[in-house]
């Protein structure tokens, strides 16, 4: 069978019409209890960096690693905290946080 006799052979198929598909967007309303579950969460993970410095420098100390290392490691802690602080700002509202009036 020769190239010609093949082209002419070809079979002419139609692509699908596929139709326009909508999008339905969804926003979860977030609860009070969500956000202070947040709130809990992220002190948990503040109190779980001041913990973990302490013993940085403690190995500074020890000759274990480096003072540029420990004065790293401590900059990049900070830099998280102010990071999960920020962060934390934006997305939950402040209505869900005890007022001053509240705090005994």
């Amino acid at each position: 069978m020769s190239l010609r006799a093949v082209e002419s052979e070809r079979i002419s198929i139609a692509r699908p019409v596929v139709a326009k598909v909508e999008t339905t967007r969804f926003k979860l309303e977030q609860t009070q209890g969500e956000d202070l579950f947040a709130l809990w969460c992220m002190f948990t993970d503040y109190s779980k960096l001041r913990v973990y410095l302490p013993t940085t420098w403690q190995e500074c100390l020890d000759r274990k690693i480096g003072i540029h290392v420990a004065a790293e490691l401590s900059d990049k802690a900070f830099e998280i905290v102010q990071h999960m602080t920020d962060e934390f700002a934006r997305n939950i509202p402040t209505s869900v946080l005890p007022q001053k009036s509240q705090v005994v």
